[in-house]
């Protein structure tokens, strides 16, 4: 709703189309964080409850599906969508990118880890 009243009133103002593009885009960035996110975090947490783990460490998890979800926002979704400009922006080096996804891995097992030390 809040979306909506804002892009009802950028319009109304005659706002450029640049900025209705890039309203647009951050639109749909939080629709994706949003949607990938809930849907790897119900994965998630199903995986821990029938692994029962106790949810005590389960924000690494959190940090986890953020980094992934910003390592494939920056090297394949950032491209599609409706802003089509050419100096869009660059994608992750590779060496950051694996890095990245490794750290995320690492989270996501050391809930696992921390959960079978600590209890």
């Amino acid at each position: 709703m809040i979306v909506a009243t804002v892009a009802y009133y950028l319009i109304m103002r005659n706002v450029g189309a640049l900025n209705i593009k890039t309203l647009f885009e951050l639109i749909r960035l939080i629709i994706i964080f949003v949607f990938f996110g809930a849907l790897s975090t119900v994965i998630l947490i199903n995986t821990y409850t029938r692994l029962e783990v106790t949810g005590a460490y389960m924000w690494l998890s959190a940090i986890a599906i953020v980094l992934m979800l910003f390592v494939f926002y920056k090297n394949k979704w950032q491209f599609t969508g409706w802003n089509r400009e050419k100096n869009k922006g660059e994608r992750i080096p590779q060496n950051v990118s694996f890095t990245l996804t490794l750290v995320s891995i690492i989270l996501i097992l050391s809930t696992f880890i921390l959960d079978s030390l600590l209890s």
